[in-house]
């Protein structure tokens, strides 16, 4: 039993250490729209949100299921696996 844990955990680190990365580049993409135009910034946030909408159900995959990745075509307008939650074509 102890030996499929720390099975499990090996394996999820670099998953866990990815979604790390991915938060951290989310927030470095939200600092940078403060400095754009509105529209733009929009844009550039709409992308954030989405790939942070992202990066959480990973995280969700991973803890509970121990399956990594879960695959969603992109978002048309945000590149993101789901278009963003506050977004209207989001239901």
């Amino acid at each position: 039993m102890a030996a499929a844990v720390t099975d499990k955990r090996v394996r999820l680190g670099p998953e866990l250490l990815d979604s790390i990365t991915s938060l951290y580049n989310v927030g470095l993409s939200l600092q940078a729209a403060s400095d754009l135009p509105r529209d733009v910034a929009s844009q550039a946030i709409a992308e954030a949100l989405g790939h942070l909408d992202d990066t959480i159900r990973e995280i969700r995959n991973n803890a509970f299921t121990g399956q990594g990745q879960e695959t969603h075509p992109p978002h048309p307008h945000n590149g993101a696996g789901r278009p963003h939650p506050h977004s209207r074509s989001y239901r």
